[in-house]
């Protein structure tokens, strides 16, 4: 069922002078007093009447909705262990989750869906380009037990609140962090209408970011989805007439129940095996020295200002080439570079033009603009487990002392900054040398080599970082259903 925007934001009327709602990443944050502030839903409105709400904050609940006093009480979604609130001016019996839509449509589309899957809903709005909902939830694989499209028995939504970004950049960030971290089963997309440039852009990004993730369009389905509705309620006449007994009834349900559930509560799933990475030892200087060796075009006109390898994380700043994200989570990428200058003594046009003919044979990437040519390309290096993951690496001065002890014969070759240390070796100095000296230091890791065209190299080592991967990619043979 098509999402029609509605650009709906029911925030409630505050009871004294506010400075009006704040907004962090793209969300909505309202403050309403007495009592904890409740997320503010954007919503839209599907053919059959239901508002379809973003941006909510799913809980992990145990035991029965309590029974409350207010006639106001926030309206309530419960869904497998699961629990998410609205304010009552921003929400009716009428709504449910957009999440949940999204993902009853993706099992009628796709039943075959399982695993961690990332929803993706554009949200217009009429002052500008759209809002995002990013979501996560989990989807049990399709058994005999469950009726085609059963939502509330196949789909559990990740615990806590849902993101909403304003900015393409922050939220292609927040995939990769996910992509990074989590095994992903696939993404869906739910496209707003009118948003074509956004969502190419989006797709661009994600293409680049996880191609060997599977993307479908889908849309939010309410038919079978769970609605809010209102708590149980007491009646003010039953509090009087109950007295004490009530009491009691009240402390038997905080109590008694949970622990009745606890008892019976089937055990929690067993979380993902995780593993540390780091770049493979010695990686980073083999694959940087073989790809500058390689062919790289020269055009008549230009002469070569400069040319290194840099960790996406350590690319100088000058040279402000795009990060190309993380295609495989057991590579790490590298980006290789040449940047040349014009000539003194040549026309600039006619070199241009030169330039212009002489990247038609560049298989990499190229940005020929103002006063500057620069090729470059992306290597992958390869991670392998940190096996001295818990090992902290030396303070930066101490590193630098070790450094400047393998290359004694060049004081001052050694400099510490804020991110780690650089040697800059005498003229003469071979490369592979610089590279194998520089390697003595533990726990270090070249992270930038630059060399000028005149052939002075400097090399950037900082601490080694790590990063988790799920165990089960370091076996293709197994998966993550295999004990």
């Amino acid at each position: 069922m098509t999402g029609v925007l509605s650009d709906h934001r029911a925030c409630p009327a505050p009871a004294q002078d506010t400075d009006g709602p704040g907004r962090a990443s793209g969300t909505c944050v309202q403050m309403a007093l007495p009592g904890p502030a409740l997320p503010q839903p954007v919503s839209m409105t599907s053919r059959g009447g239901i508002r379809l709400v973003a941006g909510l904050t799913w809980q992990v609940v145990t035991g029965p909705e309590l029974p409350c006093l207010k006639t106001d009480a926030p309206l309530v979604l419960r869904l497998n262990g699961l629990r998410a609130q609205i304010d009552r001016s921003g929400g009716d019996s009428a709504s449910t989750s957009l999440l949940l839509a999204l993902a009853a449509g993706l099992v009628h589309d796709l039943p075959e869906a399982a695993g961690t899957w990332i929803f993706l809903a554009g949200l217009p709005r009429a002052e500008g380009a759209p809002e995002t909902l990013l979501a996560m939830a989990d989807l049990s694989r399709r058994s005999a037990e469950h009726e085609e499209g059963a939502i509330t028995e196949r789909v559990s939504p990740r615990a806590g609140p849902e993101a909403l970004f304003d900015d393409p950049g922050d939220l292609l960030a927040a995939i990769r962090n996910h992509l990074g971290t989590t095994e992903i089963g696939g993404i869906a997309l739910c496209r707003a209408a009118g948003s074509d440039a956004a969502w190419r852009r989006l797709s661009e990004g994600l293409a680049a970011a996880a191609p060997d993730i599977a993307c479908h369009d889908v849309s939010p389905r309410a038919e079978g989805v769970p609605v809010f509705s209102s708590p149980p309620r007491i009646p003010s006449k039953a509090l009087g007439l109950a007295g004490l007994g009530g009491t009691a009834l009240c402390a038997g349900i905080f109590i008694l129940v949970p622990f009745v559930q606890s008892i019976f509560a089937p055990p929690p799933p067993p979380p993902v095996p995780m593993a540390d990475m780091r770049i493979e030892a010695g990686a980073f200087a083999r694959i940087c020295q073989a790809a500058l060796a390689g062919w790289w075009p020269r055009s008549v006109g230009w002469e070569l200002g400069n040319s290194g390898c840099a960790l996406t994380s350590h690319l100088p700043a000058t040279l402000g080439l795009p990060d190309p994200g993380r295609s495989d989570r057991l590579f790490e990428p590298m980006l290789v570079w040449a940047q040349f200058t014009p000539a003194v003594d040549r026309n600039p046009v006619l070199a241009r033009a030169a330039a212009a003919q002489v990247l038609r044979a560049w298989p990499g990437e190229a940005q020929l603009e103002g006063g500057r040519l620069i090729l470059w390309r992306v290597e992958p290096l390869p991670v392998t487990e940190a096996g001295t993951a818990g090992v902290p690496a030396p303070a930066p001065d101490q590193a630098a002392r070790q450094l400047a002890d393998a290359f004694a014969e060049a004081p001052g070759a050694v400099k510490t900054g804020e991110t780690g240390v650089s040697v800059t070796p005498p003229s003469g100095t071979a490369t592979a040398d610089l590279f194998a000296r520089s390697a003595g230091v533990p726990r270090f890791d070249p992270v930038r080599f630059i060399r000028s065209g005149k052939g002075e190299e400097t090399l950037y080592l900082a601490p080694v970082t790590t990063r988790q991967v799920p165990a089960s990619l370091l076996d293709p043979n197994r998966s993550e259903d295999t004990p």
